[in-house]
């Protein structure tokens, strides 16, 4: 009976295998983005690059929060006062990097948006 169950099973993990690490790889990569790992290295690095000196979250733990995270940290977080000297095109470029985001083309939105005369119904 055991061996019948093993038999039946090991098809099954053959083809699960290759199917979980595949999972873990990302289908999407943002190209480099020289300006925000420019900015994380004079802004970010000194701190995230030695978390165990500085007990601040190390860069991986930082790319793993995901872009909202980071952006709310340095808007209106604990890196508020890190980021003051930031313009807004710049901290969405460093948001970008560390959250390996790509620039994202919405332009389609307005053209296929209804005209305001055409929202009154």
């Amino acid at each position: 009976m055991k061996l019948s169950l093993a038999r039946h099973l090991l098809p099954a993990i053959t083809l699960l295998l290759p199917a979980l690490a595949l999972a873990q790889t990302p289908l999407v990569s943002a190209p480099e983005n020289e300006a925000g790992r420019s900015l994380y290295q004079d802004n970010c690095a000194s701190c995230h690059e030695q978390p165990e000196l500085t007990k601040s979250p190390p860069v991986d733990t930082l790319r793993r929060m995901g872009p909202r995270a980071v952006s709310y940290a340095l808007t209106n977080g604990k890196m508020i006062a890190q980021a003051a000297n930031l313009s807004p095109e710049q901290i969405d470029a460093l948001v970008s990097y560390l959250a390996g985001t790509a620039a994202v083309d919405n332009s389609w939105i307005a053209a296929n948006t209804c005209p305001a005369a055409r929202l009154a119904v």
